[in-house]
């Protein structure tokens, strides 16, 4: 049974990695357009940055995942 609780784990954490991922690349472009950049050098940046960012939550997520289930299992 705690196999079907892990496969609906890892689908919610993929959706809102991705939601917290589009979110944070908002307020990034957000702030630079503030700045007084140029749209099209923004709209360039968040292209570059949507894989990375992805990339750096999915793993944050997936190591503090892993310490707080070796915690709970000690």
């Amino acid at each position: 049974m705690s196999w079907i609780l892990d496969k609906i784990k890892a689908l919610f954490a993929a959706k809102y990695i991705n939601s917290a991922s589009r979110q944070l690349l908002a307020v990034i472009a957000g702030t630079l357009l503030a700045l007084k950049i140029p749209k099209e050098q923004v709209d360039v940046l968040i292209q570059a940055l949507d894989p990375v960012l992805l990339g750096a939550l999915t793993y944050a997520v997936s190591q503090l995942w892993s310490f707080l289930d070796k915690k709970k299992n000690q």
